[in-house]
C-alpha cells in the first residue's frame, strides 16, 4: 500500500479526553471482535480478506490499541455481513452519549 487510509476520527466539537477516544476505540473494536466471532472466522481470516499486512494490525483494531480507517470500516462491514447503519449506529451513539 503506497498510502495510509485515514483513521475515523472525531470532529473538534465532538474530541474528547484521549481516555475517552481511547475507550472509544475500544467499544468499536470490541463490537467488530464480537461480529468476527459470531461469524465463527479467524482474525487470520478475516485480515487476509481485509489485506492487512499482518492479523497483529486487525488484532490492534479489535482491542482498540489502534484506530481503525474508515477504509477498513467499512472492509470489515462487508467480510462481516454487518449492516453500516449498525456501525454507524454505534458510532452516534458513542460520540453522541460517550463511551461508558
Amino acid at each position: 500500500m503506497s498510502k495510509a487510509p485515514k483513521a475515523l476520527s472525531a470532529s473538534p466539537a465532538l474530541a474528547a479526553s484521549p481516555e475517552v477516544e481511547i475507550e472509544r476505540r475500544v467499544q468499536i473494536g470490541t463490537f467488530f471482535r464480537n461480529a468476527r466471532e459470531q461469524a465463527g472466522l479467524t482474525p487470520e481470516a478475516v485480515a487476509k480478506e481485509l489485506e492487512l499486512d499482518s492479523t497483529a494490525i486487525l488484532l490492534a483494531y479489535e482491542s482498540g490499541r489502534s484506530s481503525m480507517p474508515v477504509d477498513d470500516i467499512f472492509a470489515l462491514t462487508n467480510v462481516l455481513n454487518i449492516p453500516p447503519e449498525d456501525v454507524m449506529d454505534l458510532v452516534h451513539e458513542l460520540y453522541l452519549f460517550g463511551a461508558d
